[in-house]
């Protein structure tokens, strides 16, 4: 009973008409300044009085910060006993349960003051600088996740040979990038020097084969002429041994009265 009454001397302390200047210069819009002046004395009186008064009634110990807000709801010791409360660890047990009465929440804390606004050009340096630090990051993580994988695929056998096939391949490369080139800038000429050899050549071989043809010829002629000129001296041989032997004949048979002629074999 005696709780009751310390909070109901708050509540009335706090928030009576008599007492808080507000009301009544809102009651009396026309004050002078002097009453104005007066009356915010007045509240402040009455705020300590009821300060003064919820503190006795939570002093009491029977007192609980429900019933301070049933009767003073909007004072400020309220307020604060409902941060308390609120900012207060649960029990395990309560997990779940919500609580015997609704909880004020936290007063928010007032917003931070808004950062000055950049000017158009350090607004600029900084979004490159921050560009800048983003891709670094990026660069650097790529660059380890490709290392790590390199490193892995390295160790499989099928990369090894193809990593010896590549240094062989690149011998070719080299090889091929070191004569090639110089060799194709000296094609033409080469081609030049090598058709006017098969011209050359050519032209040789088909004097060649005339002249032989004209020694083949000749002697042909004169192996003709040879074997024309022997034939000639035997037919002139058997001719005269022919002859010879009709002589020879004819005087006998004149020696004898008979003649026989060799060429009609007759007597």
């Amino acid at each position: 009973m005696v709780q009751r009454c310390l909070v109901v001397l708050a509540l009335c302390l706090g928030n009576s008409a008599g007492l808080n200047p507000i009301a009544r210069q809102q009651a009396r819009p026309k004050m002078a300044a002097p009453l104005q002046k007066a009356a915010q004395t007045n509240a402040a009186i009455a705020r300590a009085a009821g300060t003064v008064a919820a503190s006795l009634a939570l002093a009491w110990p029977t007192t609980s910060f429900a019933a301070i807000c049933d009767y003073a709801p909007t004072s400020d010791l309220c307020a604060q006993e409902r941060q308390r409360e609120a900012l207060k660890p649960k029990a395990k047990g309560d997990k779940g349960k919500g609580p015997a009465m609704a909880i004020a929440k936290p007063v928010a804390k007032p917003p931070a003051p808004p950062a000055s606004k950049l000017t158009k050009e350090a607004q600029a340096v900084a979004d490159a600088e921050a560009t800048i630090a983003k891709m670094e990051k990026q660069k650097k993580d790529m660059t380890a996740q490709f290392e790590a994988q390199k490193k892995k695929v390295d160790a499989m056998p099928e990369v090894q040979e193809m990593m010896k096939m590549k240094g062989q391949m690149e011998s070719a490369v080299k090889d091929y990038d070191s004569s090639v080139p110089r060799m194709k800038a000296q094609l033409p000429k080469m081609k030049e020097v090598r058709d006017k050899k098969a011209k050359k050549d050519k032209f040789v071989a088909q004097n060649k084969a005339r002249r032989e043809k004209k020694e083949r010829d000749a002697k042909a002629a004169q192996k003709k002429a040879e074997d024309k000129k022997r034939a000639d001296e035997k037919a002139r041989k058997e001719k005269k041994a022919i002859q010879e032997k009709a002589d020879a004949e004819k005087k006998k048979i004149a020696g004898g009265g008979a003649s026989w002629s060799p060429l009609t074999g007759l007597f």
